[in-house]
């Protein structure tokens, strides 16, 4: 099981390379929907932690909880 913790304080100073490095997404640019697709594929069992959510930007939110709502593989808690 792989846990990644996500605070919004921090994705806010530099969204792009924070997810880039989080996630081990190649090349990330910025696109939900890129972001959205590369997540739905993971195929290991993945709980994604969030604080701060405040900070973060609604659509990015929005797509991590669509994600854990579609995956069979990852949960989302928020606190």
């Amino acid at each position: 099981m792989k846990y990644i913790d996500i605070n919004g304080k921090l994705i806010r100073k530099d969204p792009i390379y924070y997810i880039q490095d989080l996630f081990n997404f190649p090349e990330y640019d910025g696109d939900i929907d890129r972001l959205y697709e590369f997540l739905i594929k993971i195929e290991e069992e993945t709980t994604i932690h969030i604080i701060n959510t405040g900070c973060m930007t609604p659509l990015l939110f929005e797509a991590l909880k669509k994600v854990s709502d579609k995956s069979k593989y990852i949960s989302v808690e928020v606190d």
